[in-house]
């Protein structure tokens, strides 16, 4: 999956690995209470730089409240648990935008630093997480896990459908032997073959699930992208693939697709 996001991937040096762990099967979590949740967009009325986490008066453009719903838990297990969490969506358009709404979340209001792995170019998964314990003792290597799971840094990926059985392997074991780095990660889910891929794996992530959207929806964005003017969101939701929208009446697809012409006539002035 390309993304709009423009990553330079400095070349880090390969450090041999401290120690070879096999892969531990993690443990499922017990009946875990629920957490309140952290109020995500904090509003900010004095804008110096236009971003996606503030681009509507101060705060994240959702495309409906559902999703807003579903984006703030996701970005306050990610800060309070280090989740490893996988976005999708039918419109992969839709669960591109929230990947990069949440890596410009977690940056700009939070200033978590970032790892970046694209399974197609740059350094390999190794390197990073060679990189990370380069300079950690066998005796902190070998420390009991720390039971704080605060989100200390986060691992993207990019072209996700592209992940060997290796880097899979390895993301596996930053999430169980390396736990105590409390590195969180997101990515898509590009489709289901991904999906029985992470579950043979026994992977402990969260897959975040965002439902179609309607023509509403879809109304509102156009009327709010237009005020765009830096063509910021643009970048990211240009261009929908429409017959992905929730349609109540499969037999009106001639309808939907005259409203659909009607509203982006409407908009594209």
């Amino acid at each position: 999956m390309v993304t709009k996001r423009q990553v330079v991937n400095k070349k880090s040096a390969s450090v041999k690995n401290k120690r070879k762990t096999p892969p531990i099967k993690s443990k499922p979590k017990a009946g875990s209470k629920k957490k309140a949740r952290l109020s995500i967009a904090k509003k900010n009325t004095n804008i110096d730089k236009i971003y996606l986490s503030n681009i509507n008066k101060g705060e994240p453009y959702y495309l409906n409240d559902k999703h807003k719903e579903i984006f703030d838990e996701m970005v306050s297990d990610l800060l309070n648990n280090s989740d490893f969490c996988f976005i999708y969506c039918d419109n992969i358009q839709i669960s591109s935008y929230y990947k990069e709404l949440a890596i410009d979340i977690l940056k700009q209001q939070y200033k978590i630093p970032f790892l970046y792995f694209d399974a197609q170019q740059g350094p390999t998964l190794q390197d990073i997480i060679n990189n990370e314990i380069a300079d950690l003792s066998t005796e902190t290597l070998s420390m009991p896990i720390n039971r704080d799971r605060k989100l200390k840094k986060c691992l993207v990926l990019d072209h996700e459908e592209k992940l060997n059985k290796s880097d899979l392997n390895l993301l596996y074991i930053l999430k169980s032997d390396l736990k105590f780095l409390n590195i969180g990660c997101v990515g898509l889910n590009p489709d289901s073959n991904f999906q029985e891929t992470l579950n043979a794996l026994n992977l402990d992530r969260v897959l975040r699930v965002f439902k179609k959207i309607n023509k509403m929806d879809i109304e509102k964005y156009l009327s709010f992208a237009k005020e765009d003017e830096d063509g910021i969101i643009q970048k990211y939701l240009s261009n929908f693939e429409f017959s992905t929208i929730i349609d109540d009446n499969k037999n009106n697809k001639d309808k939907d697709n005259s409203f659909i012409m009607k509203i982006l006539s409407k908009f594209r002035d």
